[in-house]
């Protein structure tokens, strides 16, 4: 483990050199030539997050749905007292 490499003195390997990452540099290729191969799609794919913003559409979804059940609860109480 790296713990037991470093003699459990992680500030060692923090200030130890690193290699270079080969994994992120092949991504880098990928997505280059992705792009070059269709850039509309490319660079749809990769702002679509920021175009359709999913997680607040829940939450407005989830705040109006509330506002509809108390609304229709209203109603409900509104009939019992009219026929009482």
């Amino acid at each position: 483990s790296m713990g037991k490499q470093y003699d459990w003195e992680l500030e060692k390997f923090r200030l130890g050199k690193k290699s270079i990452d080969k994994g992120n540099k092949k991504r880098g290729f990928k997505n280059f030539f992705r792009f070059v191969k269709n850039p509309i799609a490319y660079i749809g794919w990769k702002t679509h997050r920021w175009v359709f913003p999913m997680p607040k559409l829940l939450t407005y979804g989830a705040i109006i749905y509330w506002a509809a059940v108390v609304y229709y609860w209203k109603q409900i109480s509104n009939e019992y007292q009219e026929l009482t």
